[in-house]
């Protein structure tokens, strides 16, 4: 994954330090939105 702005670093930093609280399909809706 490459973030083309702070804000995106932020936002995927974000996603990956939450995915260790979610379940997969969680996970994969989150990405989902966020891309």
């Amino acid at each position: 994954l490459t973030a083309r702005s702070p804000r995106e670093t932020m936002l995927l930093s974000n996603t990956i330090a939450l995915a260790d609280y979610l379940v997969p399909e969680q996970c994969l809706q989150l990405v989902e939105d966020l891309c």
